[in-house]
């Protein structure tokens, strides 16, 4: 048999994406994701349902403060851990809400996750 290998989704390190994201600050010092659509697919579906270019994406400052520290250098655990000492009990249940954001995240292909 084979030995099941042991991954801790905590240990791992997520990294934005550059290729077709980039964000503008706003004055309340939360961020706004600007993703172009440059995928052959989305080209042609942006051509003939004339919907726009680009998609923007209003983070909330919890969300915005993750995409910062979403930089290739930190583990998730330590982003946590960050949230925690910056936000306090705002950003309760921090794990499960960090953990669903980063899914999602990467669900969506704007940051790449490696082990450690």
């Amino acid at each position: 048999m084979r030995k099941k290998e042991d991954k801790n989704f905590l240990k791992y390190i997520p990294k934005r994406r550059n290729k077709n994201v980039t964000w503008k600050n706003r004055e309340d010092g939360s961020i706004t994701l600007i993703i172009e659509r440059k995928n052959p697919i989305e080209k042609a579906l942006t051509f003939m349902f004339n919907t726009p270019r680009t998609i923007s994406l209003d983070l909330d400052k919890l969300g915005s403060r993750v995409w910062t520290l979403c930089d290739g250098e930190r583990t998730i655990t330590e982003i946590g851990e960050i949230l925690e000492d910056e936000f306090g009990e705002a950003a309760a249940p921090t794990y499960e809400r960090l953990v669903k954001f980063i899914q999602l995240l990467k669900n969506n292909g704007l940051i790449d996750l490696f082990s450690e």
